[in-house]
């Protein structure tokens, strides 16, 4: 069984910086590739997400933070490279359907982004992204394809070289200056 990320309550300050640093080294996510948890098969174990290389070192085949068994260390494909393998790699239950939160932690594995205000942003688009009113949360592959969908929606607050995203924002994941 995995972590529980199907909850529409949007996430705290704490559960935020959590989903931005691996949990081995506890360097950034998005500064290098991530690995996640598959049975043989390819279905993923549960929601946990890591340095790819910090992945293969471990000792033991449970996730080090809900001790979940797996055969495998899954990449997580870029968004931008090869989104549908980046689909497949977020949807956990293997329906062909990912949820807002699963789509917000993978996506902060890869962006450099503040969490808290991507999530707000995300929570506003989310509803106009989902073509089938079906009473789901959800997102198909369609959906999350199509033009103006999601993959459409996380490359326009990708970085540009002068660290502004696509609408002339600036991206900045640091936070307040911690008071020590």
């Amino acid at each position: 069984e995995y972590t529980d990320l199907s909850n529409d309550t949007p996430m705290s300050a704490a559960e935020s910086h959590e989903l931005l640093e691996c949990p081995i080294c506890f360097d950034a996510l998005c500064e290098q590739k991530c690995a996640v948890f598959a049975t043989a098969t390819g279905k993923r174990v549960c929601t946990h997400a890591m340095h790819l290389n910090c992945a293969k070192e471990l000792t033991t085949k449970t996730c080090p933070i809900c001790r979940t068994g797996f055969d495998m260390c899954r990449e997580v494909p870029h968004i931008e490279d090869n989104p549908e393998g980046w689909f497949a790699c977020c949807d956990i239950d293997g329906n062909g359907r990912i949820e807002r939160a699963q789509a917000l932690a993978m996506l902060l594995t890869q962006l450099p982004l503040d969490p808290v205000a991507f999530e707000r942003e995300l929570i506003a688009k989310w509803q106009s992204l989902r073509v089938t009113q079906d009473g789901s949360p959800t997102l198909t592959r369609f959906e999350f394809l199509k033009p103006g969908g999601l993959v459409d929606f996380a490359k326009s607050h990708l970085p540009n070289a002068n660290g502004a995203n696509a609408d002339g924002g600036v991206t900045d994941r640091r936070g307040p200056i911690p008071d020590i």
